[in-house]
């Protein structure tokens, strides 16, 4: 797996606030915006459609406005992307390079300057385990909770928090949430624990 990519259930936070997403859209034959200034935890969704792509490339393809994929790297197309799961999250600091694979050699290509925030490592951050996931009703939560009741985040692709409640239970590892009220749709769930990162549910 590249440096730059965790895995696509779980998202970056720092311990303040909850990170940004960037959507980029697609014009014509250019990415919108063609480049993207982000903090290590931030997230990027892309809004893949027709016949185009967002696949990661070496910087030297990205140069030569070439098309072969990066190995272990994100190749997003809308075949592949239902359900909003065309994002990444980063992860260190650094320069992601991406093209249009029909495209790049008519210039279809963007780039995302990551920069350092000083946040803790977010590879060792913990997370919680939520089940059943898609949710329809009720959400659990596991993890290393050090209370009955955790204070809880829900915040929708756009970064914007739809939802403040707490997550209760009998146990701190048994806690569980309602989110019978929200639409359709993908989320994030951000707690208030330190170091715990927030992590990604379909609501159905």
């Amino acid at each position: 797996m590249n440096k730059h990519l965790l895995t696509l259930l779980l998202v970056g936070a720092t311990t303040c606030c909850f990170a940004t997403n960037h959507l980029i859209n697609i014009s014509g034959l250019s990415f919108s915006p063609a480049t993207v200034n982000a903090a290590v935890g931030d997230t990027v969704t892309w809004n893949v459609t027709s016949s185009h792509t967002a696949t990661q490339v070496s910087q030297a393809t990205w140069n030569a406005n070439g098309s072969t994929p990066l190995p272990g790297g994100f190749d997003f197309t809308p075949a592949n992307t239902s359900n909003g799961t065309s994002f990444i999250v980063c992860s260190s600091a650094g320069t992601i390079w991406y093209v249009c694979k029909p495209h790049a050699s008519m210039g279809m290509k963007g780039q995302i300057n990551v920069v350092a925030t000083g946040i803790p490592d977010l590879v060792n951050n913990t997370a919680w385990s939520i089940y059943p996931n898609p949710v329809k009703d009720v959400l659990h939560l596991n993890g290393n909770a050090s209370a009955s009741s955790v204070d809880v985040e829900i915040i929708n692709m756009l970064g914007k928090v739809v939802m403040q409640t707490t997550a209760q239970g009998s146990s701190a590892n048994a806690l569980s949430i309602d989110v019978a009220a929200l639409p359709k749709g993908v989320y994030f769930l951000k707690s208030s624990e330190s170091k715990v990162r927030p992590v990604r549910f379909v609501k159905l």
